[in-house]
């Protein structure tokens, strides 16, 4: 009887296996197709991996075109920032929560969303932006989601708020600075609904000043729910009700003696 159980237990098991069929993967939005005339949303094709459906980005509150080539990039942001000032306390500007970049990613029937990390690179104008955060559907864009400087780069740095912040107003204007990460915690496991990712920035020092994101990598996991197999159903109910036979039959016969 026990190895009975034991057998049943493992067709169980393999079941279960069969059942949560989990698949990583890493994607990159590269905005190569922007141009100075693509409009609100990038047209390059967006990612495809199986089981989720992803998202072109787009630019919420903001007109015209891109000022900008292979990357999403815009001016007229949000003012507040001192020209050749690095004290933060001296800013005035705050997060317009009617203008940001958004994308949405959406898992496909019977399949559910697991979401580790969100990495990407920035860019800025001499007069452009000095902070900028990332907040989701999920708590309806209520608060920052957590940063972290991956790579070490000691231009950016995070605010206790969780906001980005763009350290030193002469560094590296229009290169690319690397290691802007969020970091996506247990709330973005076993997602089944789409999520929306917004990108918002501030305090820029002029109209004109820009912001970019760029290489922006989504890591994480697609778990699968495929419809099980009847055959392994069967199996493990055979030897189940096997078992509650002979445990039956047992009974009986101690009652007769």
């Amino acid at each position: 009887m026990v190895l009975m159980l034991a057998t049943g237990l493992g067709i169980v098991g393999i079941l279960s296996e069969k059942l949560a069929a989990q698949t990583p993967f890493e994607i990159c939005y590269t905005f190569d197709g922007v141009t100075r005339s693509t409009g609100n949303t990038d047209p390059t094709p967006p990612p495809e991996i199986q089981g989720m459906t992803w998202g072109s980005f787009h630019a919420v509150g903001y007109t015209g075109d891109p000022v900008g080539a292979g990357k999403f990039i815009w001016a007229s942001n949000e003012l507040g920032g001192v020209d050749g000032d690095d004290d933060f306390s001296d800013f005035t500007g705050h997060l317009n929560k009617g203008k940001y970049f958004e994308v949405t990613v959406a898992p496909d029937a019977a399949r559910t969303l697991n979401l580790d990390t969100i990495e990407f690179s920035v860019r800025r104008s001499a007069g452009g932006i000095r902070n900028y955060a990332v907040r989701s559907s999920l708590d309806d864009f209520a608060s920052n989601l957590t940063g972290v400087i991956s790579t070490g780069n000691t231009n950016l740095r995070v605010a206790p708020d969780n906001c980005f912040q763009w350290v030193f107003d002469g560094a590296s204007p229009y290169l690319r600075e690397m290691g802007s990460r969020v970091a996506l915690g247990t709330g973005f496991d076993a997602v089944s609904v789409p999520i929306a990712f917004r990108f918002y920035c501030w305090n820029a020092e002029s109209g004109d000043g820009t912001f970019a994101i760029d290489d922006v990598y989504f890591k994480g996991s697609v778990q699968t729910t495929p419809e099980p197999d009847t055959s392994l159903w069967a199996a493990a109910g055979a030897i189940v009700c096997g078992v509650c036979r002979r445990r039956g039959l047992a009974f009986r016969e101690g009652e007769r003696t």
